[in-house]
């Protein structure tokens, strides 16, 4: 895990926030040369779902008045109260859901001989989730060998074959969803069997619900994923000091997806749907290093690396949405009367240039060096290159102060400052057109060509061609220190980062055609503290308990916008929303507030002429009333 910009500058524009580098497994080596070794894993885990509080105390209905959901139907819960009728009633959660389980079982061989070692392994993961239907099947497959070509020259291929299938219900806010009707109705009201004798859905209300029965039996999403990772790298050994190491790699998968709803659901597709969707990606990474490393003197070493990079990322899609379905349940796009085709595609390419050198003195005080530049495909041209370099200082004062191990064998101080740049996404810098989809977020869309008509409209989003790059700067000041023989440890962080000239989209005048505009605008700043606390109470022969305790905080402030934009959505509604807003916190929820008095306390409506008697009172504007981010974090 590399944390901060220090220790992520290095890998680009992508590291902005902190590296997680995996190390696949090899074969064995050192004393186990020409030993084989067999492993058999299996696992078995299971869970359930936590439950939210809904109340209890009535059941459907008005005013007091049942409503059976049958005869008389509702989506008020005012009915009766319970404890004062022998109506029964049920618990949604515990009959529609159940306990998850998933098995995971694997295989792997390894060995090596006198100039390789190679290593090859299987598993699958195989997963039932708490919601019906809900599974998921993956096979993995992965070898790897390594092999001296000379004693210069060596080896390492890689090849990992990945196949997912994933079938899943609907969740979110949407007519679709088995979540709505679930949290929504009543407990009185039992949602089995999901159709009447004439085959249709039982709802407790009006047509604006799915019974979530009917849901589980005519909607559902089906994911076919086929993921192929292979990788080569060769290193070239010119003395013992200096070598060339290339490496190439390539993440592919194709992915079919495939969504259907039977006729007669609720929602925008009340006469049937099946969406199908076709998905190609290729990242290609290609990396070329020469690496320095040597001894100066007894106290001096000096080691450096200049390297090259080459990212090219691919994505292409193919959907075909058909409507207005003739046979119920046949969920095949010949089945629809009325289609909807789409596709597109999207690629960027960068090339980098980058270095790092470590000066060291007497393995007590440590100089690191790095510098990147990036030449980026969703620039414009005449600004397409960009710089970035960190540097880091490091000093373990226990190795020049003799302290007794007993009380403080190892102590560090360090100090980095670092930039990190990052581009726009792709296309980003012009304005493209789309075609027109319009819809009101709740009863779906109108999928052109609609009646025999297409159409097609200039995004309301404006590019820009004369965006720069992203810029993010850290300062961090860290401290490290052993007690007690290693058995207790500290290490604790400072930083201040600022990202400036950030790339979003930024609401515009309507008067100019256009919503909103892709700027550089912002300045965002977050200060906190890391800290990690390792203990080891116990140690005795052959036994050892470990104790990790973590803690962070981190504030952040929102220092400007852009001229003319007061704040901009990131999700929700108008109230309540989350938006970035200046002198704010990034991701501040505004909505309505409660009128309080001096002491906070919520004021009451006490006018009982008035409608909203003994109700709170709101402010007639809207305000903070919540920030996404916690306040800390610990484990």
């Amino acid at each position: 895990m590399l944390k901060g910009a220090a220790a992520s500058a290095l890998y680009g524009s992508r590291a902005a926030n902190g590296v997680v580098l995996i190390t696949t497994k090899g074969g064995l080596s050192g004393s186990h040369v020409q030993g084989v070794r067999v492993n058999l894993t299996s696992r078995y885990g299971w869970e359930n779902i936590i439950k939210p509080p809904v109340q209890r105390k009535y059941g459907e209905g008005i005013n007091g008045e049942y409503y059976d959901g049958e005869t008389k139907k509702t989506y008020y819960v005012w009915g009766p109260r319970l404890d004062t009728t022998d109506i029964p009633t049920y618990d949604q959660f515990d009959e529609f859901f159940r306990t998850g389980q998933n098995w995971e079982n694997s295989f792997s061989i390894q060995g090596s001989g006198d100039k390789g070692t190679y290593f090859a392994s299987y598993s699958n993961l195989n997963q039932q989730g708490t919601a019906p239907k809900n599974t998921l099947d993956r096979h993995n497959l992965m070898a790897r060998f390594t092999t001296k070509l000379s004693n210069r020259l060596s080896l390492d291929a890689k090849m990992g074959y990945i196949r997912t299938s994933n079938d899943r219900i609907n969740e979110g806010n949407d007519l679709e969803s088995v979540m709505w009707t679930i949290l929504c109705g009543p407990i009185t009201y039992n949602f089995k069997p999901a159709v009447d004798e004439n085959g249709n859905q039982r709802l407790y209300r009006t047509l604006s619900r799915n019974n979530p029965y009917w849901l589980v039996d005519n909607v559902l999403s089906t994911d076919l994923r086929d993921r192929f990772t292979p990788n080569i790298g060769v290193d070239y050994k010119f003395n013992s000091w200096l070598n060339l190491t290339s490496r190439i790699g390539v993440d592919y998968y194709t992915d079919l997806s495939k969504y259907h709803e039977n006729i007669g659901t609720i929602g925008a597709n009340p006469t049937g749907r099946i969406d199908q969707t076709n998905r190609t990606f290729r990242e290609l990474n290609s990396d070329v290093m020469l690496n320095f490393n040597k001894n100066v003197s007894n106290d001096f070493n000096i080691s450096a690396m200049i390297g090259n990079n080459i990212n090219d990322r691919f994505y292409d899609f193919r959907r075909v949405n058909g409507t207005d379905m003739i046979i119920p349940g046949f969920y095949d796009l010949s089945n629809a009367t009325s289609y909807s085709p789409s596709e597109g595609a999207t690629e960027k390419r960068t090339v980098s240039i980058y270095g790092q050198g470590t000066f060291s003195w007497k393995s007590t005080l440590f100089l690191n060096v790095t510098g990147r530049n990036d030449w980026s495909s969703t620039l414009p041209k005449s600004n397409n290159s960009y710089f970035y370099p960190s540097v880091s200082l490091s000093y373990i004062f226990t190795e020049m102060f003799k302290i007794p191990e007993t009380i403080l064998p190892y102590g560090k101080l360090r100090l980095s400052f670092a930039q990190v740049g990052n581009d726009p996404p792709a296309y980003a810098t012009k304005t493209s057109n789309i075609r027109a989809n319009p819809g009101d977020g709740q009863r779906g869309n109108i999928d052109f060509p609609f009646q025999g008509y297409g159409s097609y409209l200039e995004s309301n989003i404006m590019g820009n061609p004369d965006l720069k790059p992203e810029l993010t700067s850290e300062a961090e000041l860290g401290l490290e220190l052993r007690f007690i023989n290693n058995r207790a440890g500290i290490d604790l962080s400072l930083y201040s980062k600022k990202s400036t000239n950030q790339i979003f989209p930024a609401p515009v005048a309507s008067s100019t055609g256009f919503v909103q505009k892709v700027i550089n605008a912002g300045e965002i700043t977050n200060k906190g503290i890391e800290l990690m606390v390792d203990l080891t109470p116990v140690k005795y022969r052959d036994f050892t308990w470990n104790i990790k305790i973590n803690y962070s905080r981190n504030k952040n402030e929102v220092v400007r916008l852009t001229e003319g934009v007061e704040s901009i959505r990131l999700a929700g509604f108008t109230s309540p929303g989350i938006f970035i807003r200046e002198k704010t916190p990034y991701g501040v929820i505004w909505g309505t507030k409660y009128v309080r008095n001096d002491k906070g306390q919520v004021v009451v409506d006490d006018d009982p002429e008035s409608d909203l008697y003994g109700f709170p009172l709101i402010e007639d504007n809207l305000g903070p009333i919540g920030v996404v981010t916690p306040d800390w974090l610990g484990g």
